[in-house]
């Protein structure tokens, strides 16, 4: 493993620009936040300190690729200083964004409701020593396993009183960053995720071109060394209310943010009471589905699909005659599909026969509440997703290197199952759910989807849950001021992860790619890697710098 440290130099507390009023400290989730018993969904975005594409004016300059900031001389310290003002940049933009995200400077108070009393975000600053970011990002065999080192808390626990929001930033000695996000899940999902990294990143971008200002927080610096990366001008200050009522507070937020958070969609859409029918029946279903019971060891890999890749795959479904069932399959259709039929090839030869397979896929509903309501949620956060399932009861794939047309018929069959479960969670389904909160007959429909879900796997039978980044913008929307991510993240298992058979799917950098991060059981994953049909489409764990 290559030799790197992360050293941590301070730990603060960002708190809102200005005070939460007291008639929103305590926000109510909604009845679908209850759905998803992971405590977070991490991301990193890694940022290069000389990105040739970066020409942006006025904003924050590129720094040389020469900088060591785990020096101790007083070389670069224009580089430096500039670095010092990227990590200014950072906290005071990501103290006003919280003004108008209030809920996520809070604490989570327990299963139906987040305290929103300006705790503030736990926000760490880190030192990587040993390494530039680029010789990180060149050895792809030990970087799934540290890249835990990036995040500033557990990723399985998410209890009462921990902090919605935690962010780590870590600066290596080439003026590169890893910026890790661990944001609870009980009130965003991945869409909601990219909302706060977009309005965040285009706080900053203002906050650039401006004079520096004094930083709401609360800092407990873990060192006093005059190269200490916690900014020298971080200092608690009080700040002034604001006679504002809306839900969404502040006319300073409105201000800063180019877009205003819709923060109550999901709790209006989706009302709950003060009972946990859905936590208790979403737990019972993903726990005889995929969470880890601690006896098996996990592995996660990165299978990376170029864009090349992709239309060949979309070519093998598009060959099959048979009445058009699948016209222009999707990039996630496709991918999701294959790494299923190869997942279950890989079982059929650990089992010695075909196993009955269920797959599952979380799905957006902003569209179809949009289409349906007439609502725009683009900006909204909270859990607005199900979960669509599809089977193959009877699975004979063989993944033959000498017989395309069968690989083709076989792939456009587990497309065809993909986009028919997808397809039923529309605008009848939703209406459906929308009553759940306040009426049997919906809660009596969201009951028995969840059912039908957890009836369905035995042990004779495989699941493989599957999550989508695709499309959220995490890169276009990424920019704080000095450039796009040249690489953006999920966090590999260490060995004990929380879930098995699950897949998240993020965009390559160029947009036409898809980067798979797979976490199955070790054994399970060595014979899928092993897979000739499966190499002929992927790299596998290859450098981030290849994509470039």
């Amino acid at each position: 493993m290559m030799k790197m440290e992360v050293k941590i130099v301070s730990k603060d507390r960002i708190i809102p620009s200005s005070p939460t009023p007291s008639h929103l400290r305590i926000f109510k989730l909604s009845l679908l936040d209850q759905l998803i018993p992971a405590p977070f969904a991490p991301i990193i975005l890694y940022y290069d300190n000389s990105d040739p594409s970066y020409n942006t004016p006025n904003l924050i300059k590129p720094c040389t690729t020469t900088t060591h900031l785990d020096d101790d001389d007083d070389d670069d310290n224009e580089d430096k200083a500039t670095i010092m003002k990227r990590l200014h940049v950072l906290k005071t933009s990501l103290s006003e964004t919280l003004t108008g995200f209030y809920p996520l400077a809070g604490q989570i108070k327990d299963d139906l409701s987040i305290d929103c009393n300006d705790q503030g975000a736990h926000y760490v600053e880190a030192r990587v020593k040993h390494s530039t970011l680029r010789e990180f990002l060149n050895r792809p065999d030990d970087l799934i396993l540290l890249l835990h080192r990036f995040l500033p808390c557990d990723l399985t626990n998410s209890n009462t009183g921990a902090s919605v929001t935690n962010i780590q930033v870590n600066v290596f000695k080439c003026g590169g960053m890893a910026i890790g996000l661990c944001i609870s899940h009980k009130i965003l999902d991945g869409a909601g995720l990219c909302t706060f990294i977009k309005a965040w990143t285009a706080t900053a971008r203002l906050r650039s071109s401006r004079p520096r200002s004094a930083l709401y927080s609360r800092s407990s610096s873990l060192s006093s060394s005059s190269s200490s990366l916690t900014s020298s001008d971080s200092v608690t200050l009080p700040s002034s209310s604001d006679s504002d009522d809306n839900q969404t507070p502040r006319a300073a937020s409105r201000i800063i943010h180019p877009t205003k958070p819709n923060l109550s969609a999901a709790t209006c859409l989706f009302p709950t009471s003060d009972e946990l029918w859905l936590r208790d029946s979403s737990l019972r279903m993903w726990g005889s589905l995929f969470i880890n019971d601690g006896k098996s060891s996990c592995v996660t890999r990165r299978l990376v699909f170029e864009g090349s890749a992709i239309a060949a795959l979309k070519g093998m479904v598009a060959a099959v005659n048979n009445n058009y069932k699948v016209k222009r399959p999707t990039r996630v259709e496709v991918v999701s599909a294959f790494i299923w039929q190869c997942a279950m090839a890989a079982s059929k030869q650990i089992h010695g026969f075909g196993r009955p397979s269920l797959l599952t896929h979380a799905v957006n509903l902003r569209s179809r509440i949009t289409s349906l309501l007439d609502l725009d949620l683009e900006y909204s956060i909270g859990n607005l997703l199900w979960i669509a399932a599809a089977r193959c009861q009877t699975p004979i794939f063989t993944l033959d290197d000498n017989d395309a047309a069968a690989d083709g018929l076989q792939l456009h069959g587990l497309v065809e199952e993909l986009r028919n479960a997808v397809s039923k969670i529309d605008g009848d389904f939703v209406n459906k759910m929308r009553s759940a909160g306040e009426e049997e007959e919906g809660k009596y429909h969201m009951l028995e989807s969840l059912e039908e879900l957890r009836s369905s796997p035995s042990s004779e039978s495989d699941y493989y849950g599957f999550s989508s980044w695709c499309n959220f913008g995490f890169y276009e929307g990424g920019d704080f001021g000095w450039g796009k991510p040249v690489w953006v993240s999920s966090v590999g298992s260490t060995g004990n992860s929380v879930f098995l058979n699950f897949i998240i799917l993020v965009d390559t950098k160029l947009g036409d790619g898809i980067e798979a991060w797979v976490t199955l059981d070790q054994h399970h994953m060595a014979i899928l890697q092993c897979n000739p049909q499966l190499r002929k489409f992927v790299s596998l764990d290859p450098t981030p710098l290849l994509l470039l």
